[in-house]
């Protein structure tokens, strides 16, 4: 159980308490972080394990929205506890995963630039559970670089997945493009970024009229199949 009095989490006002305590979980309960890191990018169905070192620090109602990339990001955290996160000094909770693929394009032992493109250019398109599958070899690169990251922007961002994933694609494209930009101001010359432009929105009509499209978006309130 725990003390602070944000928590237990009961709505995205309260993700930044969530972080610090399962940080500390993980370092004082071997068990629980083994737990934890059992549901790495697995199906919801084999987070059974994580339930008992969760439920004191989330409110009973909370809505799975939420309460997923919580468990999504817990299993991160316990996989790699000593990932050294930017502490948040802005509204938007630290650097995105956008920014954090920039920096990758640019490490000696990242990505190279046009591959982090196309990780970015894959999250655009993929449900929350394909974002689950997929983060663990993205957080592995992060973690062993030492780039750029944030766990509470990571959170925050997989929290309005659901409803307002445009809004949080602006932005991880926009802040992977003002760090490529950073390190090669060459590197986004306007028929690039035309080019990356016209791509996307290719791909998003495409996914858009795809029928598992259409079917997912008649299963979950607020997304619309239409382009």
């Amino acid at each position: 159980m725990t003390d602070d009095p944000s928590l237990p989490v009961r709505s995205k006002a309260d993700i930044a308490a969530f972080i610090p305590a399962v940080r500390t979980l993980c370092a004082s309960d071997t068990q629980a972080r083994v737990d934890l890191r059992d549901g790495l990018g697995r199906p919801r169905r084999h987070w059974r394990r994580m339930h008992r070192h969760l439920v004191s620090f989330l409110d009973n109602d909370l809505k799975s929205y939420i309460r997923s990339p919580l468990y999504i990001v817990a299993s991160l955290i316990a996989t790699h506890p000593d990932l050294v996160a930017v502490t948040p000094t802005d509204d938007h909770g630290g650097p995105s995963l956008g920014t954090s693929l920039g920096e990758l394009a640019f490490h000696p032992d990242g990505l190279a630039k046009g591959s982090a493109q196309r990780q970015l250019d894959w999250f655009s398109y993929r449900d929350l559970d394909l974002i689950n599958r997929q983060l663990p070899p993205v957080i592995a690169h992060i973690a062993r670089t030492g780039v750029l990251f944030s766990w509470e922007r990571l959170t925050r961002d997989l929290t309005d997945w659901t409803y307002r994933r445009d809004d949080v694609l602006n932005n991880w494209y926009f802040d992977f493009a003002i760090t490529v930009k950073k390190h090669d101001p060459t590197a986004l010359d306007e028929s690039t970024t035309n080019r990356i432009h016209r791509e996307r929105q290719h791909k998003h009509r495409c996914f858009e009229t795809h029928p598992h499209r259409r079917a997912y978006a008649a299963s979950v309130p607020g997304v619309t199949s239409e382009p």
